[in-house]
């Protein structure tokens, strides 16, 4: 079968039993090393058990194209599930693989790697065009399902991450599915028992100094201080950051800071409501919210957000300077009350 994309997440979690043979191809290895992981810990009790997983090289099997007959009809040993795993395959284990394909009963799912595929590859045709067998490609992740990738491990690992501090690591990650999941491990190990995450938290595990101008920016913007601003921005573009990266940060910063004021203006005292913010904010950056809720108000707050999304969708449609969109951008939203 041939999956599209938003079938791929259902299929990693519960592989189907009528599936005997999934092919992951594409250049992207951490993604396709990514998905394997998502695979055997679906297929297997033990993911980490040696003995359940058998690896097979393409350059052996085309020397011996009945070892894979056999392995996938073995019993396993000490009981339990089996996968059996071919490495560096191609066109070449077409015929291996129809043959599995079209045994009446096998013992072990195969899972097949291999590297780009054309759409004209045989054994890529080969596992669309059947319904016991799954093709998944493994391409670098486009924005809106990098974005959902990047979620889907933050709440598997149980954190809860502020708005900025996610676009942060939208923009700091994503470009190679290992590292970025290297990266989350390690985010998670530095929270501990904390499961609330502030861009303070991300600057100080993922990101570099960078993120601590990007976290002066947010606050420079919202209290006014357009010199600030304007040095910070440019430190940001010398330090090569995507400026539509640098919007959606503010984008996130405004957007809760605006939440807050509706609180206040609802009559909540806006210390009751800084201390009751959820994720909780860091205690440093308590006295410069608590000066943009006294200058801005929710209308204030609300067109600095909307000036934030046009200058998103500039930067993505219009084809104007990034940097320039950035920079009137910035002005604008510190500008504040008019």
């Amino acid at each position: 079968m041939k999956l599209q994309p938003r079938q791929i997440r259902g299929f990693l979690e519960r592989p189907p039993a009528a599936v005997r043979v999934v092919l992951l191809y594409g250049p992207d290895r951490g993604l396709a090393a990514e998905r394997r992981s998502r695979l055997l810990r679906a297929w297997l009790d033990d993911p980490d058990d040696a003995m359940a997983v058998t690896v097979l090289e393409a350059d052996l099997l085309r020397g011996d194209p009945a070892r894979l007959l056999d392995e996938v009809q073995a019993y396993s040993m000490l009981g339990g599930r089996r996968v059996v795993r071919v490495t560096e395959a191609g066109d070449g284990l077409s015929k291996i693989v129809q043959a599995v394909l079209d045994l009446a009963v096998t013992e072990a799912p195969v899972l097949i790697e291999a590297g780009e595929l054309a759409a004209t590859s045989s054994l890529r045709k080969l596992c669309e065009g059947r319904a016991n067998a799954a093709a998944l490609p493994c391409y670098r992740l486009e924005e809106r399902d990098l974005e959902q990738a990047i979620r889907e491990q933050v709440q598997g690992l149980g954190l809860r991450v502020e708005p900025a501090a996610f676009a942060f690591l939208v923009a700091q990650l994503g470009a190679d599915a290992l590292i970025t999941r290297s990266e989350l491990d390690k985010l998670d190990l530095y929270m501990g028992e904390r499961r609330d995450v502030r861009l303070e938290d991300v600057a100080a595990c993922i990101g570099d100094s960078s993120a601590l101008a990007l976290e002066a920016l947010l606050h420079a913007t919202t209290t006014g201080d357009a010199g600030t601003a304007m040095r910070l921005v440019e430190r940001l573009l010398a330090a090569k950051h995507a400026p539509v990266a640098v919007v959606r940060v503010l984008q996130g910063h405004w957007q809760r800071l605006w939440r807050l004021r509706v609180e206040v203006e609802r009559g909540v005292a806006p210390a009751a409501v800084v201390e009751a913010a959820r994720p909780p904010i860091f205690f440093k950056a308590k006295p410069r919210v608590l000066a943009a809720l006294g200058r801005l108000g929710a209308a204030d707050c609300r067109a600095g957000l909307e000036a934030l999304v046009r200058a998103e969708r500039q930067l993505k449609t219009t084809g104007l300077p990034a940097a320039d969109v950035l920079r009137q951008t910035v002005l604008r939203v510190t500008a504040g009350p008019r």
